[in-house]
């Protein structure tokens, strides 16, 4: 934390350079199980601001790709957005950790993996 919500100049909120978003909110009441368009989001290189609630916490915490805000805390939500906003070498920081955790660690190959490992596991006991 320790930014006030507020930046001197902050960038067009519609979208960087690249064409890309600078961020992605989401205030979803819902204990999201997966999070699939937050993940999407992030394979984009896109730094996220989640609830800290459902699966947003571990996604956040595995990825490094983002912020938790308080949920059904607006203010809160706001002030995690602007952290972004006005911190373009956060966003980026954000933005390449989850870049780079779902597209090692979210693949089609590595889920077969883990699915596999889990049944033999299972089947074990």
């Amino acid at each position: 934390s320790g930014s006030s919500g507020r930046c001197s100049s902050p960038p067009p909120v519609s979208a960087t350079s690249s064409g890309k978003a600078p961020c992605s909110g989401s205030t979803t009441v819902y204990r999201e199980s997966k999070g699939l368009p937050a993940i999407e989001a992030l394979a984009a290189g896109t730094p996220v601001v989640l609830p800290e609630h459902g699966a947003f916490p571990e996604l956040v915490a595995e990825t490094g790709g983002g912020l938790l805000h308080r949920p059904e805390d607006p203010l809160h939500l706001a002030e995690r957005l602007a952290e972004l906003l006005c911190g373009p070498e956060l966003a980026t920081r954000h933005g390449m950790a989850g870049r780079d955790a779902v597209h090692t660690q979210r693949t089609s190959a590595r889920m077969a993996e883990q699915t596999i490992a889990l049944y033999r596991r299972l089947t074990a006991a």
